[in-house]
């Protein structure tokens, strides 16, 4: 799972491998290893790529769904859900946010809830 995560965050921040490379001082050659899952970067590395992106090293090695627990923290207490449930959620366009928030005002209405 670190391979495609990181593959995606490094294609999402629009910075190529050579650029990645670059800012860590590690060749290319063993950034593309690591992409494609025939190599790993040892701990501290690992620590320092979560760092970079600002995601949770659980979110980096495919541990869970959220990018960043600190910043989603409020989120998932309100919520009160699990991560695969919350991945979800976050995926959804705004429209499609928008359209769940009437739904629940919807359901309070059914269940007398204000």
């Amino acid at each position: 799972m670190f391979c495609i995560r990181l593959k995606e965050l490094r294609k999402e921040k629009g910075v190529t491998q050579k650029d990645f490379s670059k800012f860590f001082k590690i060749a290319s050659g063993t950034i593309a290893m690591w992409e494609v899952g025939k190599r790993e970067p040892d701990f501290e590395t690992v620590k320092k790529i979560a760092d970079y992106f600002k995601v949770s090293i659980d979110y980096l090695l495919g541990r869970s769904d959220i990018r960043n627990p600190e910043e989603d923290q409020d989120k998932i207490t309100i919520w009160g859900l699990d991560d695969k449930i919350y991945h979800h959620l976050s995926e959804l366009p705004e429209e499609g946010k928008e359209d769940l928030i009437k739904y629940i005002e919807l359901l309070k209405l059914k269940y007398g809830k204000d």
